[in-house]
């Protein structure tokens, strides 16, 4: 049971790195197609993809630490 855990927790961070790149990069792609630029909203789309997926990332594992650390002190008082 544990395991499937984890991999559902590794399969979660997979698909929310790769899904905020690849929709800055589909945004700036169409972009760039609309307004006939030379890649210039492709790179800044891409840019903002993944510093958007590094803060979902970021925020994930900060409350994933939280939920442990509250856990593990309340399982101290109860000893």
């Amino acid at each position: 049971m544990k395991n499937l855990k984890y991999f559902t927790l590794v399969l979660q961070l997979g698909l929310n790195i790769m899904s905020g790149i690849l929709a800055g990069l589909v945004i700036g792609i169409l972009l760039d197609k609309w307004l006939h630029t030379n890649k210039v909203f492709t790179l800044i789309f891409l840019i903002i993809g993944i510093m958007s997926s590094a803060n979902q990332t970021y925020r994930y594992f900060a409350k994933l630490t939280a939920k442990k650390t509250n856990k593990d002190s309340k399982d101290k008082k109860d000893d």
